[in-house]
């Protein structure tokens, strides 16, 4: 499951991440194994780009080396060589995926740090910050549309005006009155492309909202989900007691990424 995450997650976990370059997120930090197929359980990365490797209590001794060019580790294994490249790192955990073609993920948590080694559930409080900065985005971005919308209906208002008083002034040109018409027109035209790029945003907002809605009632059926969120409402068919943004539940924002369902 957390292989599968973090493919679809990739282009955002990126975005988060403070980079291998900064090597003090790297080194002297006891990098335990969580996922992945190496051979292995702990890797220290030293100052000395000496790399201890901990297998059952014992440590062997190997190198590592940072390509500031690929941003990217070179990690010598058995005698192997393994170049990996970065996906994410900030201290606490550290996800590198193989170079090539193959999506095969190595990810490491700081033992330090998560002390339970529970590195989905971090990875889920970073994707649920995420989607609450986007949802405040939207809503500005909503706002803003509204705004605009105001002050053109304002202009609208304000050019027709203008009209009735120049046609009731004797001696109106009838030309300087055609240009007007036609100024009205441009402007009710770009007023309607407006309104409908905001009711598109309503609409996609709308639908993304039942969607989570029904994924919702979907996971109250295991137990412990529903007991996790027995005494908040979300606004869907399980009306309970209290209140949450049904955007902020992380569960239900990893099965609209698992489905498909693009949120952006």
């Amino acid at each position: 499951m957390l292989q599968d995450l973090i493919q679809d997650l990739q282009s955002t976990l990126k975005n988060y991440s403070q980079g291998l370059a900064k090597q003090n997120l790297l080194v002297d930090i006891p990098w335990t194994m969580v996922d992945g197929d190496l051979n292995l359980q702990r890797l220290i990365f030293r100052k000395d780009n000496s790399l201890y490797i901990v297998r059952e209590g014992e440590i062997q001794e190997s190198k590592w080396e940072y390509l500031p060019a690929m941003n990217s580790l070179v990690i010598e294994i058995g005698g192997r060589k393994i170049l990996m490249n970065e996906v994410f790192a900030d201290g606490k955990a550290l996800i590198l995926k193989r170079d090539g073609v193959s999506l095969e993920f190595l990810c490491f948590a700081n033992q330090k740090e998560l002390t339970d080694l529970n590195l989905l559930e971090y990875l889920d409080k970073l994707i649920n910050v995420k989607k609450l900065s986007e949802g405040s985005s939207i809503d500005s971005t909503v706002s803003k549309k509204k705004s605009e919308e105001g002050i053109l209906l304002a202009f609208v208002a304000f050019f027709i005006v203008v009209l009735v008083i120049i046609s009731l002034i004797p001696g109106a040109s009838k030309q300087g009155s055609s240009e007007s018409t036609n100024q009205l027109i441009e402007s009710n035209d770009y007023e309607t492309k407006n309104l409908e790029d905001l009711k598109q945003l309503q609409q996609k907002q709308a639908e993304l909202t039942k969607e989570r809605i029904k994924i919702f009632d979907e996971l109250m059926k295991d137990p412990v989900f529903r007991k996790k969120y027995a005494s908040k409402n979300t606004g869907s068919g399980n009306r309970l007691e209290g209140a949450i943004d049904i955007r902020s539940i992380p569960e239900v924002e990893i099965e609209l990424l698992k489905r498909g369902i693009r949120t952006q």
